[in-house]
This record gives C-alpha cells, structure tokens and sequence, in this order.
C-alpha cells in the first residue's frame, strides 16, 4: 500500500472559496480514481501558529494506483490552477505501508 501525504500552504488573503476549490478536488478523487483505499482531508484545526493551511491522506492499492492519480491529465489541470487560487506551496510524501 502507498500513503500519500499532501500540506497545503494558503497565502493569508485566500478566501474558503479558495481552499474549497482544492478540498472539492480532493472529495472527487474518492471516486475518480480506481485503486484508491481511502481519503482524509480537512483544514488546520488552529491550534498552533505557524501550521499549514489543509492536509490530505491518500491510501492506494499500490504504486500503479498511486501512478496513475500523480500523472493524470485532470490532476494535472487542477494544480495548475492553484496558484490563481492562492497556494504559496505544497510539499507531498508517499510511503510504503
């Protein structure tokens, strides 16, 4: 199984519409994506400064599942869209469970 970690960095002026249009993708994958096991995702509770806007944890099958959600055209579209919705950065991890 490959986990697949993704935090989000919002620029402070970004709005809710802003990470609702990521949290939107996010919510679509569940069912885009075949091989995909699980998905949890949500904003920064708040409780420290400094923390990162939202996070995502993807679980896949396996490398080809993990594969074909990284490369896909979609995908690709919808990060290519986000710094117009804001995002200073993003930084990702996938492990072997």
């Amino acid at each position: 199984m490959i986990r697949h970690v993704i935090m989000v960095r919002f620029k402070p002026e970004a709005t809710d519409e802003n990470v609702g249009f990521l949290h939107a993708f996010w919510e679509e994958s569940r069912t885009r994506y075949k091989g995909m096991l699980g998905l949890t995702f949500g904003r920064d509770a708040g409780l420290r400064d400094g923390n990162w806007t939202t996070v995502a944890v993807f679980d896949f099958k396996d490398e080809e599942s993990w594969q074909v959600f990284d490369s896909d055209a979609y995908h690709n579209e919808v990060r290519a869209q986000l710094p117009g919705h804001l995002v200073e950065q993003a930084v990702r991890c996938q492990i072997r469970l």
